[in-house]
């Protein structure tokens, strides 16, 4: 009906989807949790403007898979959100086999700033051997890692060697002072945050 508009956006290493109201500025969040949600597609579902949406949704142990979900025309109380259901299940059979490890969410503090990374622990790691770490840098620098299947992450930890990876400063998803925090420090600052973890 023209009234919102929703987008996805990344909050916290999860990618959301978000609506803003034309007319007052209202924004909000429409789904939570540890996913990435892409590709929203929305047709008209009933009166008062509610629509059904169909998206691509990941979790970090997850293969992307379409899921729907109603969302209501009026507003949504303050910690209220829509349900996806998935709808397909594309690798399930493919992957059936595959043991993924569960990424570890971990915070640091570095200069101020609060900084999200994951750990993926190889399985093959024991405390009298344990694995080697890979550090993973993502470019951008205004994109960010999150909860979403990192295969080469799964790969890393199923050959014997163990993975962490963070959002350092200059990362999407925690504010624009975050974001913009690396202005005129481009390498030493986002290398600490990388290295704090």
């Amino acid at each position: 009906d023209g009234r919102w508009i929703v987008f996805a956006s990344p909050v916290e290493g999860s990618q959301e989807l978000w609506r803003v109201e034309v007319d007052g500025r209202r924004i909000e969040r429409l789904t939570r949790g540890r996913h990435c949600v892409s590709g929203a597609r929305l047709v008209a579902a009933g009166a008062r403007g509610a629509s059904r949406v169909a998206a691509i949704r990941a979790s970090g142990v997850e293969p992307p898979d379409v899921v729907v979900g109603e969302i209501p025309g009026g507003r949504l109380n303050a910690d209220a959100s829509v349900s996806l259901a998935p709808v397909s299940s594309l690798m399930r059979e493919a992957w059936a086999g595959i043991r993924l490890v569960t990424p570890v969410e971990r915070w640091h503090e570095v200069d101020g700033h609060r900084v999200q990374g994951w750990f993926i622990g190889s399985p093959a790691s024991t405390k009298a051997k344990p694995a080697p770490v890979v550090i993973e840098i993502h470019g951008g620098p205004a994109t960010l890692y999150g909860w979403s299947l990192m295969w080469e992450w799964q790969v890393l930890a199923a050959t014997g060697i163990s993975v962490y990876a963070c959002n350092p400063r200059g990362s999407q998803g925690y504010g624009q002072a975050f974001l913009t925090a690396n202005v005129r420090d481009w390498g030493e600052g986002p290398m600490r945050d990388v290295m704090g973890g």
